[in-house]
């Protein structure tokens, strides 16, 4: 028979296997979720990511808008002053004194649109899927590809010249009444009526090429046609010189050699304040 110590010993061993067996599987599960738990993020961790995503979706969503709406436009002024422009799309425009170009950032949508206030000689990058508009108070331009100059002073009338490629003109009263202008071709928009005319001087793209050709000319519109061309206001101090008149052929000539010709051929002197060239006899 087996005695007392015996079966305590046995039991005991029992016991103690069975327990460990249970300690250890205790361990594992206690280490297996330990582990799980260094793997997920703390609470503040979390809270910085779900934050910094919403951010990043706001700025992306804005960029869209953006994007989409083609905010964005830049704004040319001049004065006494002439200057270039290069447009988004490779377009070149020419802007004399006292204009004004608006033109989108990046052109988008079926058209390249600009709004024009002034003078400017343009040279379209040619893009048949989009045209070129420019827009005034009184009319619009819509062209492919061509070179071409506006001019809108006075907002009372439009004026086209084109030197390349076919211009399509209309009124803003009419959009149907349009003329199509080629090469040579000078139109205008006037009392809401599209029609085509003479060029009314030789030297009407002299502003842009700065070639003059005066014959018999009066020194009157001499003058104005240097003030327009150059950006400055020239002034006959003697009604008598008005009616004065002038022959030259001028090519790419800076003003002071050209007011240096007239103060020669004229017996005249030139004085300069601020931006008015005032001529007046040399006595």
């Amino acid at each position: 028979m087996e005695s007392q110590k015996d079966f305590l010993k046995k039991t005991g061993y029992l016991y103690s296997k069975k327990t460990d067996a249970a300690w250890s599987n205790l361990h594992n599960r206690i280490e297996g979720e330990s582990r799980i738990s260094d793997i997920k993020p703390p609470f503040y961790s979390s809270w910085v990511f779900r934050i910094a995503a919403s951010l990043i979706l706001l700025m992306g969503i804005a960029w869209g808008i953006r994007e989409m709406s083609g905010v964005g436009t830049e704004k040319i002024e001049t004065a006494f002053n002439q200057r270039q422009v290069l447009l988004p799309d490779g377009t070149v425009a020419f802007l004399n004194s006292n204009s004004h170009l608006t033109y989108p950032q990046k052109f988008r949508g079926s058209n390249r649109t600009v709004q024009l206030s002034g003078e400017a000689f343009f040279k379209v990058a040619k893009n048949p899927r989009k045209p070129f508009i420019i827009e005034t108070k009184i009319a619009q331009i819509k062209v492919l590809g061509t070179q071409f100059n506006v001019n809108t002073t006075g907002n009372k009338r439009v004026e086209v010249l084109v030197k390349t490629g076919v211009v399509s003109l209309s009124s803003n009263e009419n959009a149907a009444d349009h003329l199509l202008l080629k090469k040579g071709d000078f139109g205008m928009v006037e009392a809401g009526q599209v029609k085509t005319a003479e060029v009314p001087d030789e030297n009407y793209l002299s502003w842009q090429t700065k070639k003059f050709q005066f014959n018999n000319e009066r020194l009157k519109n001499v003058v104005e046609v240097l003030g327009h061309a150059y950006a400055r206001k020239i002034v006959l101090a003697s009604v008598s010189l008005d009616s004065a008149r002038l022959t030259s052929t001028y090519n790419q000539a800076s003003l002071e050699m050209i007011i240096q010709s007239l103060c020669l051929t004229f017996h005249l002197q030139a004085t300069q304040k601020n931006n008015e060239i005032v001529l007046s006899p040399d006595n």
